[in-house]
């Protein structure tokens, strides 16, 4: 994944930068911006995005997304793919649907511990 480095007055403390397939992929603060277009995000759902963008293109497993939004990482609920979802909705109004991929660890065991996502990056 290649981020892109601005300026620091260019930049707020929440705003991440990226390359996909769909161009450059901004957020900033619950802004989410494909190539000049944007929508607004939850604040959850932002949440969960930028760590996604911040893991590069890594698979982030579904426990850690869980545990960074409050829940315990073990916990038996379907909030993650919930957001998730919701997310890949508003992003598909950006042509950028495909932009977070869900993937396995493996086998698919006991409810989504086996699962992570990832956001769609250009290699660097």
């Amino acid at each position: 994944m290649q981020i892109l480095v601005a300026e620091p007055s260019q930049l707020t403390d929440d705003s991440v930068t990226c390359v996909s397939k769909y161009g450059e992929v901004t957020l900033e603060g619950l802004m989410f911006t494909v190539s000049g277009m944007s929508v607004r995000l939850k604040p959850k759902g932002a949440k969960l995005v930028r760590l996604l963008m911040i893991a590069n293109g890594e698979t982030v497993p579904y426990a850690k997304l869980l545990q960074e939004i409050g829940y315990h990482p073990e916990a038996k609920t379907h909030t993650i793919e919930t957001h998730i979802y919701r997310i890949r909705n508003m992003l598909r109004v950006l042509n950028a649907g495909g932009f977070i991929q869900t993937m396995s660890f493996g086998e698919r065991g006991s409810y989504s511990s086996d699962l992570g996502y990832r956001v769609a990056v250009l290699p660097t």
